[in-house]
């Protein structure tokens, strides 16, 4: 496996930890304080993918959409700093 393969699965992991854990109402401070050099790695992809999982662990799609906005809130300077083509 690549070194960006890699690095790209490790962001979506730990996205996909991070979203599991906002969605069961973990705190948010702590989260982000563990979580920030991930956060503010996260591309648009990985957010699409971290999504897609969270759907496919069976978690309830009214849990999901719940908790998508506090996430994109918290990404939004991070998704949008991110270069389009």
């Amino acid at each position: 496996m690549s070194e960006f393969t890699l690095n790209a699965e490790q962001r979506i992991n730990g996205l996909l930890n991070f979203s599991h854990d906002l969605i069961k109402g973990k705190n948010v401070a702590e989260l982000l304080k563990s979580n920030q050099e991930i956060l503010d790695a996260i591309t648009p992809k990985d957010v699409i993918i971290a999504f897609d999982r969270l759907v496919n662990m069976g978690i309830p799609i009214q849990e999901i959409k719940t908790g998508v906005n506090k996430i994109l809130n918290l990404l939004y300077k991070t998704l949008t700093a991110y270069p389009s083509v």
